[in-house]
């Protein structure tokens, strides 16, 4: 059973203090949906879609029901999670962390110093600052927009959050990564030499068994059968610091055509499904999908299914 969704300056957020180790978070919340290694090392644990921890030095640092780093691909790439994405928050047990209108805030916190701007209130307390980020709605185009509450961050005092950045993968690690993916030399991508190879990969899913990837850069997402890769998922970039063409050179770097008709071309007897097609060989599936049904459709998917 998961503590009470409230977040709270004495007792952190869902139980969960400043200054818990990743062990004690696990033990009160159950494994992350999903893990990042940050470049300075931080690491940053979510749970569903919209709860992220963020350690320094195994020390929690900041709790946030957003983070910047992630897209809405990324977001989406997410599993549902029961007891997360299907909770109402409450602020201090009296009110609730989601589209409060800002006047009902203010005013239930009125026994905290209130720091406040258009879109922000600022509450410290005991070496704690919760930040409230509130946004403009309009109920219908002919009433006065009403300030709704949106996002939260509970967080250290002192601790300075830095622009957060994953470390990419190296030239090196890029072309043993798609040199692996091809089918005929896949045998040698086993698990153990993807973290020998490439030890900045991340999981993601992992509080859900039957979906546990591991994700590789920034949009390469595999999944093994104990220790053979049965799956790979190549799609859109999960997040904001990518570089807009890392798909097309995913594609390119595994010898794939960037279009539908030249992957027609290349496999002669693939099924059209009109934006996808389909590719069935003795060792391998691939579903390609295609932002049209035109012949010049740019692919902006792969699935590979191992065998």
């Amino acid at each position: 059973v998961l503590p009470a969704a409230n977040i709270s300056f004495a007792t952190g957020v869902y139980d969960i203090k400043l200054g818990a180790s990743t062990a004690q978070t696990a033990e009160k919340l159950g494994p992350p949906s999903i893990t990042l290694t940050l470049l300075n090392h931080e690491q940053i644990w979510g749970y569903g879609r919209n709860l992220w921890f963020t350690y320094s030095a195994d020390r929690l640092k900041s709790v946030s029901s957003e983070l910047s780093l992630l897209n809405s691909a990324g977001q989406n790439s997410i599993g549902y999670r029961d007891g997360f994405d299907d909770i109402e928050w409450q602020l201090e047990g009296i009110i609730a962390a989601h589209n409060s209108p800002i006047e009902q805030v203010r005013d239930s916190l009125s026994l905290y110093d209130i720091k406040e701007s258009s879109d922000q209130i600022v509450i410290t307390q005991k070496q704690q600052r919760l930040i409230l980020q509130f946004d403009d709605f309009h109920p219908t185009t002919k009433d006065k927009p009403v300030t709704l509450l949106t996002h939260f961050t509970l967080t250290d005092n002192e601790y300075e959050a830095k622009k957060q950045a994953l470390p990419q993968l190296t030239s090196e690690q890029e072309q043993w990564l798609y040199k692996h993916l091809q089918p005929n030399n896949v045998e040698l991508m086993t698990l153990p030499n993807l973290l020998k190879q490439i030890p900045q990969t991340n999981k993601i899913n992992i509080a859900s068994d039957e979906k546990q990837w591991w994700l590789v850069g920034n949009h390469v997402l595999l999944q093994f059968d104990d220790i053979e890769l049965s799956q790979a998922h190549i799609s859109e970039p999960f997040f904001t610091d990518s570089k807009s063409d890392s798909f097309s050179l995913s594609v390119k770097s595994l010898q794939l055509p960037q279009d539908k008709q030249g992957m027609l071309a290349l496999y002669e007897d693939a099924i059209d499904n009109n934006d996808a097609i389909d590719i069935l060989r003795e060792h391998f599936n691939l579903i390609a999908k295609f932002e049209s049904e035109e012949d010049d459709a740019v692919i902006y998917d792969l699935f590979f299914t191992y065998y």
